[in-house]
């Protein structure tokens, strides 16, 4: 609720609500003893037109460290620069999706960044699906496959076991096929079995 309402439903002004909102956040900085040594950062979509706000996430203790307007390099810059440069190389870890600013001001504040950054599962599956939907639209343009892949953009983004049944059929004869979809999606579903790894050592073996 934003303050002008709650401040009508407890019956004192707008500033006074701002007073409560504002002491109470800086007695919440106050109370922090130290900085996360695991963060994930992503943006979150509000209100209209677009707009945009950064999110710093404390994984150490499950909580908001920081907000800001915006998702661009200054948005997470002002977190890096809050904490100071101490504390930002003293990131372990820092998880967030593939927005190039993102990336960029992670890597011009904390040290050793590439090491430390961790993109998510769900952005890089999601770009793997559309590289597998670009080699189908491709391939399927061609005069001899234009009807082995009519009506088959759905069944391309399927995990197996998440397969309907009314695809099955059609499914074993694709996937078997010497198509470069065919072979583009085992890539994909191989992949998913990298998050399954427990370390580093099994992930690049994998």
């Amino acid at each position: 609720m934003d303050i002008m309402n709650s401040a009508m439903i407890l019956e004192i002004s707008w500033f006074q609500e701002h007073g409560i909102m504002r002491r109470a956040v800086n007695r919440g900085l106050a109370r922090k003893s130290s900085h996360p040594s695991r963060i994930g950062i992503d943006e979150k979509y509000y209100g209209k037109h677009h707009r945009y706000i950064t999110l710093v996430f404390n994984h150490d203790d499950h909580s908001v460290e920081f907000i800001s307007l915006d998702r661009k390099q200054e948005s997470l810059d002002l977190y890096y620069r809050s904490i100071g440069e101490e504390a930002s190389g003293s990131i372990e870890a820092a998880p967030m999706d593939m927005w190039d600013p993102f990336i960029v001001s992670t890597k011009s504040n904390v040290t050793d960044a590439e090491s430390k950054i961790v993109f998510d599962r769900f952005h890089v599956m999601k770009h793997m699906n559309m590289a597998l939907d670009d080699v189908r639209w491709m391939e399927s343009r061609m005069a001899e496959y234009k009807e082995m892949f009519r009506k088959t953009r759905c069944l391309w983004l399927y995990s197996p076991e998440n397969l309907p049944d009314k695809y099955g059929e059609r499914y074993e004869i694709l996937k078997e096929s010497d198509l470069k979809t065919a072979r583009v999606y085992a890539i994909k579903e191989n992949l998913r079995n990298l998050w399954n790894c427990s370390g580093e050592d099994e992930a690049r073996s994998f």
